[in-house]
């Protein structure tokens, strides 16, 4: 009897052991302050384009717009009467 506790005190010990072992050098314990903050940005890869809109003397007209480049696309285009 006596040496089957013994067996499960040990059998215990490398448990602890192991499972101290994998939370000490897991990655997630090793991750630095700058990685867990999260200071990536990002960028969009391509532009994100609009159309606005305008009226004038009854009539529409749209252009597109780059809101990347704070651009005009194109010229105004006639769109129908109002």
């Amino acid at each position: 009897m006596k040496n089957r506790n013994t067996w499960k005190k040990c059998i215990t010990l490398a448990g602890i052991a192991t499972f101290s072992f994998a939370a000490l050098f897991s990655p997630a314990c090793t991750l630095t302050a700058e990685a867990a903050a999260g200071t990536e940005t990002v960028a969009p890869c391509s532009d994100v384009l609009e159309w606005r809109f305008k009226e004038e003397n009854g009539k529409l007209y749209k252009r597109l717009y780059n809101t990347t480049a704070c651009v005009w696309v194109t010229d105004w285009i006639y769109v129908c009467d109002l």
